[in-house]
């Protein structure tokens, strides 16, 4: 299970909440453990309803067909499943239904709510939410959707509740930390194969198309890796993979990542074809110096922005004076950037169990784009790496 029940409470308690309603597929699924499809892809409505009261039972709203997934697969440990709409399978009379196909025919008989607003109305009535105080994660709703659901929950409360879900995430459960940690292995993994199959005139497409296939094998999704090669490497968007052939000396910068069930990754990491100048070694120093720093300072209690400001200055110690940064890092998880964003004016103490990125990359033109990015959990004493590959500026061979 991915969702922490006690945090989830406590800050429910903090807010003075009855309820969460869960409407964005990060939130869904960390309440849920479930993504639908339709809800991802296709802009379709998936709600759950998390009271506060323990004796009533979490339940999940979605669509007839997504509905006959979840409960068929097992896909949820919510047991309260709700339905709207319509979706047609056959079920041949006389036949003898093996239990999976007896779970989805006795979904598909139930009867069904006319729309997602109404079936969600009927749970917050049901589990006695009806004039209670609804935190409700307004980030999926368009603007015609508020108004829609306070005509249909008159006399409830409703207060958005995105952030507070972002904040109830901000601590990683077990089940989420060994998930992270396989997907930045799988991160690695990826880097490593490009790196193993760089040669001279070897071109962005080609690097790009490696990491993706590799990732793929290994179970996770890849989410628009960033391979940026030469004096190029400075732009943020290489997500279109330059056709520039590599040469002896040229720069590859790596910001890359996966999803792995559910979870983002995001590392970086610099390599030079055959010996690294003497300006690529002091820039990538620079960076180095930075992340390391930043480093150095987080630990559980310690506030995000003296994290972004150690981080700047060791940049700045590092061999650039006027080294600048707007973050230096961010949450990571079920979104790719979650808070704390690690920056001059975020004032939150950074928890214990949180799980940050931490990056000082420098971008010059002419020289390129230099970066080492990690992700690691927060503890007591400091961090635990995720990704452990080397973080020294890599050489081809050539």
């Amino acid at each position: 299970m991915f969702l922490n029940k006690d945090r989830a409470f406590s800050i429910m308690d903090k807010y003075g909440l009855d309820a969460l309603v869960a409407t964005t597929p990060a939130n869904v699924t960390y309440l849920s453990d479930f993504r639908a499809l339709g809800h991802e892809i296709l802009g379709s409505y998936v709600f759950v309803v998390l009271p506060r009261d323990k004796k009533f039972e979490p339940a999940i709203i979605l669509s007839t067909g997504e509905s006959a997934d979840l409960v068929a697969l097992n896909m949820s440990w919510i047991k309260d499943v709700r339905t709207f709409g319509s979706f047609f399978v056959t079920v041949p009379k006389g036949k003898k239904l093996r239990p999976l196909e007896s779970r989805v025919a006795k979904v598909l008989a139930a009867g069904s709510a006319p729309d997602a607003f109404q079936a969600l109305t009927t749970v917050i009535r049901e589990k006695g939410l009806a004039k209670g105080k609804v935190g409700v994660d307004e980030k999926y709703f368009s603007p015609a959707d508020w108004p829609m659901l306070q005509k249909a929950l008159a006399g409830t409360s409703l207060v958005p509740a995105y952030d507070i879900f972002r904040e109830i995430r901000m601590v990683k459960t077990p089940e989420q930390v060994e998930v992270m940690r396989k997907a930045n292995q799988i991160t690695e993994e990826g880097i490593k194969e490009v790196l193993e199959r760089t040669r001279p005139g070897v071109t962005g497409v080609q690097l790009q198309r490696i990491f993706i296939d590799k990732v793929t094998s290994l179970g996770a999704t890849c989410v628009a890796p960033s391979i940026a090669l030469g004096e190029d490497s400075y732009l943020q968007n290489m997500f279109v993979p330059s056709t520039h052939r590599l040469e002896r000396g040229d720069l590859i910068r790596f910001d890359v990542g996966c999803i792995y069930k559910y979870h983002y990754t995001d590392l970086g990491r610099n390599a030079v074809l055959g010996k690294p100048s003497a300006t690529q070694r002091k820039y990538y120093k620079v960076v180095y110096e930075g992340e390391d720093s930043a480093l150095k300072k987080l630990r559980a209690g310690v506030k995000a922005s003296d994290v972004f400001n150690a981080g700047v200055e060791g940049g700045r110690k590092g061999g650039l004076p006027n080294f600048r940064r707007h973050h230096t890092g961010h949450g990571i998880g079920m979104e790719l950037y979650e808070p704390p964003l690690i920056a001059a004016s975020t004032e939150t103490a950074i928890p214990e169990g949180a799980v940050i990125n931490i990056e000082t990359p420098y971008y010059e033109i002419g020289a390129g784009g230099y970066m080492v990015e990690d992700t690691v959990l927060v503890k007591k004493s400091g961090v635990e790496f995720f990704s452990k590959f080397d973080r020294d500026l890599y050489e081809i061979p050539i």
